[in-house]
């Protein structure tokens, strides 16, 4: 059999390029600066509340500076991604000094995992809207479950997996004080309650969100579907 080259065009080679460029190779610029911030919020004893992903009005990450207000001097705040409401959220950060929040820019996603081990407690908030009665399925949620970490979760919507899986709290939407007495909460769990909760997490995305797991359900679905109208047809006069 002929040895074969593999097919390398000018996407892949782009992507390398970029990868090499981004800082974040092994011991890069940009992986030294994520890891001396994460050592000093470390280094003040205090939990780590972080959020990983855009910065949109959506996203309700107002409502989190609001709950950092209430929890100065109890949590700290690692907010990490890009997006239009970025740049607002740093004025505001540092305009009304809030000393125990910290903004990065976004990461690459095969960095996200490390990111997520060095946090405490995992935050996700959405506005309301009426779409949502239909039930969400955010991948950062999936994520935040792999990672083992505890969730606070300000959303309202027709399904609620933090509750289910038993992976933290949900609370309402646009409630700064329920977001941070939420986060207390967990805050003070044991150790051990929050590595318990983590295998919950693990193990609900492994049975049911992972491609095997769902490529199973969508056969499954589609022989049950296939076979009900093989029988309806046969059925017909």
């Amino acid at each position: 059999m002929p040895f074969a080259l593999p097919e390398i065009g000018d996407e892949e080679i782009a992507e390398v390029v970029s990868a090499l460029r981004s800082g974040w190779v092994t011991t890069g610029p940009k992986t030294k600066q994520f890891e001396n911030v994460i050592d000093t919020m470390k280094a003040r004893g205090l939990p780590i509340v972080g959020y990983a992903g855009a910065h949109g009005l959506a996203n309700a990450l107002d409502v989190l500076l609001d709950a950092a207000v209430q929890l100065k001097g109890q949590a700290q705040v690692l907010l990490l991604g890009t997006g239009p409401e970025r740049e607002r959220l740093l004025k505001r950060v540092c305009k009304e000094e809030l000393d125990n929040v910290v903004m990065l820019p976004s990461v690459p996603k095969a960095a996200i995992p490390e990111l997520l081990a060095q946090i405490d407690i995992a935050y996700i908030g959405l506005l309301p809207q009426p779409l949502f009665r239909f039930g969400i399925s955010p991948n950062k949620l999936f994520d935040y479950m792999m990672a083992g970490k505890p969730v606070v979760q300000a959303i309202t919507a027709g399904n609620d997996l933090v509750t289910e899986v038993g992976c933290g709290l949900t609370v309402a939407p646009g409630q700064a004080q329920a977001v941070a007495h939420a986060i207390t909460n967990l805050s003070s769990m044991s150790l051990q309650q929050r590595l318990n909760m983590g295998d919950k997490r693990r193990h609900f995305v492994v049975d049911n969100r992972l491609y095997p797991a769902l490529a199973q359900r969508f056969v499954e679905a589609v022989s049950s579907d296939t076979k009900f109208y093989a029988r309806m047809s046969f059925n017909e006069p």
